[in-house]
């Protein structure tokens, strides 16, 4: 069963996706106590997509990247709010409460 254009060239993007953040968290960013688990976090998404596309397992695949990618914006949004709570030594009350509705509408989407 051949691989349809559109699923190959999402998987190209995922799979450089995935490959650039396994980069990016070895030299690139700041070096964080989950530093180690994001980084295996990245490698085991980067080898299952490899595998999945190998094994012409692309139909789910692709329909687990998409849910894994709209889950991603709102994860990545709280985690900025995160970062922001406690910035040029000032305690922003917003940006906390924010933060934790977003971990708490994470947590029941995902």
């Amino acid at each position: 069963m051949a691989v349809p254009r559109d699923i190959a060239v999402a998987y190209l993007l995922q799979g450089s996706f995935y490959g650039h953040s396994i980069y990016a968290t070895v030299y690139m960013d700041t070096w964080r106590k989950d530093s180690v688990v994001m980084l295996v976090h990245h490698v085991v998404t980067l080898t299952l997509i490899v595998f999945s596309y190998a094994f012409r397992f692309h139909n789910v695949g692709i329909l687990v990247l998409f849910l894994h990618d709209i889950s991603d914006v709102q994860l990545e949004f709280t985690k900025l709010n995160v970062y922001f709570k406690h910035r040029g030594g000032i305690y922003h009350r917003l940006n906390d409460v924010i933060s934790n509705l977003g971990f708490l509408t994470f947590s029941v989407s995902w």
